[in-house]
């Protein structure tokens, strides 16, 4: 899976770097089919540098195809994420 880290990523805004893991390979090889495994995947760093996994039901991180790109972005003064995904409509996460 593609890892995307920004310059201080953090969704949780405490300054640690998060990470987002979007993921899935449809295209490739027939002979070694699709590797479809999951939706993205939120994790928080912290300050000794270790990542805690966030459960999509908390994260509300429900992203599923093959991410090509994330951008984040401001929405009415609030942080929200653009997932571009390949051969599919963009999908956009806003922050409460």
């Amino acid at each position: 899976a593609e890892i995307i880290i920004p310059n201080i990523f953090s969704p949780n805004n405490d300054g640690y770097n998060d990470l987002i893991l979007g993921g899935n390979l449809s295209e490739i090889k027939p002979e070694f089919g699709p590797s479809k495994s999951s939706y993205s995947s939120l994790f928080f760093g912290n300050k000794d540098g270790k990542f805690e996994y966030i459960n999509s039901n908390k994260s509300g991180i429900f992203i599923d195809g093959d991410l090509r790109d994330l951008t984040k972005i401001k929405i009415n003064k609030k942080d929200s994420y653009i997932f571009a995904l390949n051969n599919s409509e963009i999908k956009i996460l806003e922050r409460e």
